[in-house]
């Protein structure tokens, strides 16, 4: 029983060279909203670990392949209700050390592929804290996720890294979620189009270099914010302006405004 009234039953039977699990988590009423089954095969020095599930906004398949060093390979392919999937590929090493990439297809056919490391900074929330490297898309308008789950890994997207949209000739606008707490250097470096950077979290931290090398001459910043969280953010955001707009080889300035959350 969980406090919200909530209930999680785990069914487990073993086999020969592993086991099967189903768990099954009830809301107060009695209903259903989640289930996931595993199932786990030893066979000589590799694991294989075979994950579905399903809730009301999506189901995930997944298998995870645990080599003799220890190295998992991660394959997921997961469907969202709302007509989207997402293909989920990537490693994680025995000492917690992550690579992955991830295809999204929307409903309307267009594409985003983005590229993810260990971030520095970590999540408040369990799982693995991961920073996005590499962003490609057709689409006018991307946001970055605040993170997604193969079934078995929560990853939490914490950070930006340097020149994610290097060579993107499509971007416009790009929205940071509530979950990005760090921004690098260059982070916007190569965009050829990108002239608007939202950002859902007042408490995201730039550095004094996040903004130089942007192609375009305007770019405006919004920050979702109360007006008080705003005041706060935009005074911490000064340096890192000022260090694009008195930058007599930089051609890009840089407005601030707010918008409502």
């Amino acid at each position: 029983k969980n406090t919200d009234g909530s209930s999680t039953e785990v069914v487990i039977s073993t086999k020969e060279n592993g086991y099967t699990s189903t768990e099954t988590v009830l809301n107060k009423n009695g209903e259903v909203e989640k289930t996931v089954t595993k199932d786990i095969t030893v066979d000589g020095n590799k694991t294989t670990e075979t994950v579905s599930s399903k809730s009301e906004e999506e189901s995930i398949n997944t298998t995870i392949v645990t080599d003799v060093f220890g190295t998992k390979n991660i394959t997921s392919d997961i469907v969202i209700y709302d007509g989207g999937k997402i293909k989920l590929t990537g490693t994680i090493s025995k000492n917690g050390i992550a690579s992955i990439k991830t295809t999204e297809t929307s409903k309307d056919g267009t594409k985003q592929t983005s590229q993810f490391k260990n971030a520095t900074t970590a999540s408040s929330n369990d799982g693995f804290a991961l920073a996005v490297t590499s962003i490609k898309s057709n689409n006018s308008t991307v946001e970055i996720p605040t993170g997604f789950t193969d079934g078995d890994n929560e990853f939490i997207i914490t950070e930006v890294g340097s020149n994610v949209l290097k060579g993107n000739k499509k971007i416009e606008t790009l929205i940071l979620s509530s979950t990005i707490l760090k921004v690098n250097t260059k982070a916007f470096a190569g965009a050829d189009k990108l002239f608007k950077i939202v950002v859902k979290n007042p408490k995201t931290k730039f550095n004094k270099k996040s903004f130089i090398d942007m192609a375009m001459s305007k770019i405006y910043l919004e920050i979702m914010a109360n007006k008080k969280d705003y005041k706060k953010a935009k005074k911490d955001l000064k340096k890192a302006v000022k260090a694009v707009n008195d930058e007599l080889t930089n051609k890009s300035k840089i407005t601030i405004n707010r918008i409502d959350p």
